[in-house]
């Protein structure tokens, strides 16, 4: 269960998922994260990259019955701009236009503009989040087709339709809940005993056996895994790029993948996936344990060393994260797992730092690629906290979120993974498939259908016989 979601000012992206079915977005985006109107008709973007002026919907409530207007939207995202610096770049102050109209203001237009405003500018009544962060955390108050109605911690969070939706006839359903359940042989039996009608994220096996088993299922590509490495602090054993890439050369990803991913993860070689912006072809260092020991040698280390892999067991499966230290240990390398609470996760992750080991990182972001680069390698946002950006990386990255055109991305990405990859700044593992396993009497759900994971239409779900 998310640590929040209702505080949409701070939200992260598992929290918004949560509660995409209560509190909605100005636009929604296509497959190449292209803007497609929702609480926004329409929208004009100033030739210089000055400003962004969006028209919005009339007629539409909150759940509280606040009105939604341009007020609403900039006490909103305002109150995200001030407390989450950079979430959406560039964007540097709001101001109400006309009751319908509001205007954000830019230093310049950055290339993960529509994707941001779609995946992290959920937009809350101001009524409600006036109350403050504290009120507000466990309880959202939007535009959605739901109303938010109870939760129980690690439990339970549950919705009923909101009878004044703005889209007329809808939602189709009367309620739902989201029920959250740890154990992935317990979450299966919850479904096939019909006690529960989708799984979201379901773990590979068990998505595997179910689909063997009839049950439809919808996957895409969703998340990078990788081992990040200390290599900011001067005294660590990583910031020798030989240690990096003898690590990539140890590991043999294909056969992990292969025998743990059921099908659902993919041996990863570079920064981003085969068929998306950035992947360059042939960029690789393939399993090569005779290498690996050779680099080791050549850094110093013809015996080894001991080190230290922290991960988060909900996205770091114990069993591949095993099959890992297998492999390494095989070259010398003997690394001890050490699993850590979401809380202690997030603070290394991205305040404290670690020290002198390997972070294994989950990083979403998909389908866009330039919404990953800044997620990952933006140091204002201080995420990856211990692991240094190659020279020139600074540099490429803002000119690829001020680039706008597909020409220029593709481009400034591909640039990008060629620095990531010829410093070996992180250790590259695979790309999960995100997947929902449905019942068959489960319709429209469109949950990981195509490319696009950010967003669904919770509205247009309909359960058959």
């Amino acid at each position: 269960m998310p640590n929040q979601f209702g505080w949409t000012p701070l939200f992260s992206a598992n929290e918004k998922d949560v509660a995409w079915p209560f509190v909605e977005p100005l636009i929604h985006v296509d497959e190449n994260s292209q803007p497609k109107p929702w609480l926004a008709t329409d929208w004009k973007v100033d030739p210089d990259g000055k400003f962004v002026l969006f028209n919005l919907r009339k007629g539409v409530r909150f759940h509280d019955g606040t009105e939604f207007n341009a007020k609403a939207v900039k006490d909103s995202l305002g109150l995200m701009v001030k407390l989450k610096p950079g979430e959406i770049p560039g964007v540097t102050s709001i101001d109400v236009v006309s009751e319908y109209t509001v205007r954000l203001n830019t230093e310049y237009f950055p290339s993960i503009f529509w994707d941001r405003m779609c995946t992290r500018s959920l937009i809350s009544s101001p009524t409600h989040l006036a109350k403050g962060e504290d009120a507000c955390k466990f309880h959202p108050v939007g535009t959605g087709p739901f109303k938010f109605s109870s939760w129980q911690r690690d439990t339970y969070v549950k919705g009923e339709k909101f009878k004044d939706y703005w889209q007329k006839g809808k939602p189709y359903l009367d309620k739902f809940e989201f029920i959250f359940i740890k154990d992935p042989m317990t979450a299966a039996a919850a479904l096939m005993a019909g006690e529960a009608e989708a799984w979201d994220q379901a773990s590979v096996k068990e998505t595997y056996d179910l689909k063997q088993k009839g049950f439809e299922v919808q996957s895409t590509p969703a998340a990078l895994i990788s081992l990040d490495p200390d290599t900011k602090n001067p005294n660590s054993i990583y910031r020798d790029k030989k240690v990096r890439e003898a690590l990539e050369y140890a590991i043999d990803r294909e056969t992990i993948t292969r025998t743990l991913g059921y099908g659902y993860k993919r041996a990863r070689t570079q920064f981003s996936a085969p068929g998306y912006m950035g992947y360059v072809p042939s960029l690789e260092r393939r399993y090569n344990p005779e290498k690996a020991r050779q680099l080791l040698s050549e850094a110093g280390h013809p015996k080894g060393f001991n080190t230290t892999i922290y991960a988060y067991a909900v996205q770091h499966p114990r069993d591949i994260m095993t099959a890992v230290q297998g492999y390494l240990a095989n070259v010398g390398i003997n690394a001890k797992l050490e699993f850590l609470e979401a809380g202690r996760y997030a603070e290394w992750r991205r305040k404290s730092g670690w020290s002198n080991g390997l972070m294994a990182c989950y990083n979403g972001g998909f389908p866009f690629t330039p919404n990953l680069f800044s997620f990952i390698l933006d140091e204002d946002r201080k995420d990856h906290f211990s692991m240094r950006r190659p020279d020139g990386c600074h540099e490429t990255l803002q000119k690829l979120m001020a680039a706008g055109t597909f020409e220029k991305q593709t481009a400034l990405s591909e640039q990008l993974t060629r620095l990531l990859f010829d410093d070996a700044s992180f250790i590259p593992l695979w790309y999960d498939l995100r997947a929902v396993v449905l019942r068959k009497e489960v319709h429209d759900m469109n949950l990981y259908a195509g490319k696009q994971i950010n967003q669904w239409n919770p509205e247009d779900v309909w359960i058959g016989k």
